[in-house]
């Protein structure tokens, strides 16, 4: 199937859900990619899902590139190119992280980079004659400014299963949640894993969602699961 068909299936959810047809966001997918993730990989799970939530980015999308990072253990996360609608089917290649799975660093990370205060070098001019002669030099000052952004985000946060702490994952994801109301985080599970804390960050908060994703899943299906009415509040407010 095309990106094209893909699309306009998209369009066709979107409409059936009441979208708004103007809607622009920041879209972002979050890849896990530790250890456990290789069958999934392999199999062509993931890729399938990522090119299923590249069609609804492409959609909301305020750039034309959807940014994508992965993540697995503590402090092992990284963003990496994003995608474009021209690498629809191929964008994603075998790459894993490995090691053990922890949400907070890397959706904190994400959060930071949409909504978060911005950082800015600026050198000051040049010191005169007197200044050099006496060993004088330029200085880079970095400063601290507000984000511009004003967009909500939409992000696609894909694993297989359980963090390695219920109890700080808990905590970390529901910090970022609550801090960036106009984040909605869809999570999405590709495996059969224990997904008890997801589920319970998902009913605490209304900028997030979970579902699961099954391999006999048609697109409309999945891309239904993706589209629901707190994503919709989220973007649309």
């Amino acid at each position: 199937m095309s990106d094209l068909d893909l699309v306009k299936k998209v369009e066709l959810v979107l409409t059936k859900k009441g979208f708004s047809n103007n809607i622009s966001a920041k879209v972002c997918i979050i890849l896990d990619e530790s250890g456990s993730m290789q069958g999934l990989f392999q199999d062509g799970t993931v890729s399938r899902t990522v090119d299923r939530a590249l069609a609804i980015g492409y959609k909301f999308d305020d750039d034309g590139e959807i940014d994508v990072w992965s993540f697995a253990g503590h402090g092992r996360f990284m963003r990496r190119a994003p995608a474009t609608q021209e690498q629809y089917g191929s964008y994603l290649k075998h790459s894993m992280l490995g090691g053990s799975t922890v949400y907070h660093q890397v959706l904190s990370a994400v959060a930071n980079d949409y909504f978060g205060p911005r950082t800015t070098s600026v050198t000051s001019k040049e010191p005169g004659f007197l200044g050099k002669l006496f060993g004088k030099k330029a200085e880079t000052v970095t400063e601290v400014v507000d984000n511009d952004n004003t967009l909500p985000a939409f992000v696609a946060f894909i694993t297989d299963g359980r963090p390695d702490n219920d109890r700080e994952a808990t905590d970390g994801v529901l910090k970022v949640l609550r801090e960036n109301p106009k984040l909605f985080v869809q999570f999405i599970g590709i495996g059969s894993a224990d997904y008890s804390t997801l589920k319970n960050i998902a009913s605490l908060v209304p900028n997030a969602a979970f579902d699961t994703i099954e391999a006999k899943d048609s697109d409309d299906v999945v891309l239904d699961k993706f589209l629901n009415e707190k994503a919709r509040k989220v973007l649309e407010q």
